[in-house]
């Protein structure tokens, strides 16, 4: 899931599910594929649990994101 709009942000902030964050501003990131590679081949096991989330780093919502868990660029 994409790090961007009120539907991530209620997904992740109220609860839903737990979240592992991918930062990068780069979408062609070689670790963005296997990022994306992980989330999928274990949706059947994590999909009720936790949340995939990639998200940029130095700009928009990513990057308040980045400042509110101390993830630096």
């Amino acid at each position: 899931m994409e790090f961007e709009g009120d539907e991530a942000i209620q997904r992740i902030f109220q609860g839903e599910k737990d979240t592992i964050f991918f930062f990068s501003d780069n979408a062609t990131h070689q670790f963005q594929k296997t990022f994306v590679e992980i989330a999928e081949s274990e949706k059947k096991v994590t999909e009720k649990v936790l949340i995939f989330s990639n998200s940029k780093i130095t700009s928009g919502l990513g990057q308040r994101l980045a400042d509110f868990v101390g993830a630096k660029a």
